[in-house]
């Protein structure tokens, strides 16, 4: 669904998923999230940046996959006619 947000962006379920996703997130997991998909580091890499052991990072992002599995709706599969 396509709707209009007060200021007058348009939004869809979709992009309001995730960001009612990431709003729910704590500080760590947020870092550990843009860490990881955005800037591409390492597991070691994070846990270097965010004082952390590999082991908690490698555990922050299975959690965070499985919360976003059950939380952000995905959109219906398009299949060929």
């Amino acid at each position: 669904m396509v709707s209009m947000d007060a200021d007058g962006m348009v939004t869809t379920d979709e992009s309001t998923g995730r960001a009612a996703f990431v709003d729910a997130l704590t500080r760590t997991e947020r870092y550990v999230l843009m860490l990881y998909y955005s800037e591409e580091l390492t597991i070691t890499e994070i846990g270097l940046v965010l004082d952390l052991s590999a082991t908690m990072v490698r555990e922050t992002l299975e959690h965070l996959q499985q919360l976003a599995s059950t939380t952000i709706e995905r959109p219906a599969a398009v299949t060929a006619a």
